[in-house]
C-alpha cells in the first residue's frame, strides 16, 4: 500500500477509477491519514457520472487541524469546486 498524492502535508488524495466503489477505499485513506498526520483526505473516483459524486471525504480525528469544523467545510468546498472546474467539459 502507498498513497497516491499528498499536498503540503495537509491533504491526501487517493485516486480511483472504478465502477464498484467500496468503503474499503475510505478505510485505506483513513490509514494513510493516521500515518501521515494529515487532517483531511479525499478519495476521488473518476468513474462517476459527475465528478462531484465521485469525491468522498475522510477526516483524521487525531490531527489537531481536523477538529476545526469550519476549516473542514471550507477545504472540502474549495477542493470540490476546483476539481469540478478543472475537469468540467
Amino acid at each position: 500500500m502507498r498513497l497516491d498524492i499528498i499536498i503540503d502535508n495537509k491533504v491526501v488524495l487517493e485516486i480511483k477509477s472504478v465502477v464498484d466503489y467500496k468503503k474499503l477505499f475510505e478505510k485505506q485513506l483513513y490509514t494513510y491519514l493516521r500515518l501521515t498526520g494529515c487532517p483531511i483526505g479525499y478519495v476521488v473516483n473518476f468513474n462517476e457520472e459527475s465528478l462531484s459524486k465521485g469525491i468522498h471525504t475522510v477526516y483524521n480525528p487525531y490531527a489537531e487541524e481536523s477538529k476545526n469544523i469550519a476549516l473542514k467545510k471550507a477545504v472540502q468546498e474549495s477542493f470540490a469546486m476546483e476539481l469540478s472546474l478543472l475537469f468540467s467539459e
